[in-house]
């Protein structure tokens, strides 16, 4: 099974991007929201439809040398009525092409557990996260290139750089709640399959 679709999205104006936002200093991997004023220019940059989308969410990827994210997935426990996120579109900026994805399968699910429970955490949802040792990989790439991913299905990231990378997750909905197996492209001029 495929958990990704490559894609080619020409002229990312990847150097104005990297101005537009502020990098964390922390020392682990993370997934962050970009503040609403530098989403919309990052949305004007890239060429999204806002047209086409009820809901936008630019999200800063970022690693520092050697770090990583455990392994997740992005479709929080709360039922939502308007979705839940079962793809976005990865556009890497900068030191990107070290960074490994994997998608794994559990083996045991008694090893489930959830970030973000709201007694403990400031988060608006949980999401449900495995230890890696309760999981088998089942499919990995490199991130040297923009991609359609997979992040309802469980998966882990890491750097296996000495340098900073940095991408872009971008969620646009409806389509980012679309089934990956069977949807198209977003709404983003200039993306085809690649």
């Amino acid at each position: 099974m495929t958990y990704f679709k490559r894609v080619k999205l020409d002229n990312v104006p990847s150097a104005e991007i990297l101005k537009s936002i502020t990098l964390p200093s922390n020392q682990r991997g993370q997934v962050s929201p970009i503040p609403r004023e530098v989403k919309l220019k990052l949305a004007t940059l890239l060429k999204i439809d806002l047209a086409q989308c009820v809901q936008v969410r630019i999200m800063l990827v970022y690693f520092p040398p050697f770090g990583f994210i455990n392994v997740h997935s992005d479709k929080p426990v709360e039922d939502l009525p308007e979705g839940k996120d079962d793809q976005c579109i990865i556009v890497p900026i900068d030191n990107f092409q070290d960074v490994e994805w994997t998608w794994h399968e559990t083996t045991d699910h008694s090893k489930i557990y959830h970030y973000g429970d709201k007694e403990n955490w400031k988060t608006v949802y949980t999401f449900p996260m495995i230890p890696e040792s309760a999981t088998r990989a089942v499919e990995k790439i490199k991130c040297d290139s923009a991609f359609i991913a997979d992040i309802g299905s469980w998966h882990s990231l890491k750097n296996f750089s000495n340098k900073p990378a940095v991408a872009l997750s971008i969620r646009v909905m409806p389509w980012s709640w679309e089934d990956f197996k069977t949807s198209g492209l977003p709404p983003i001029e200039g993306v085809t399959l690649g």
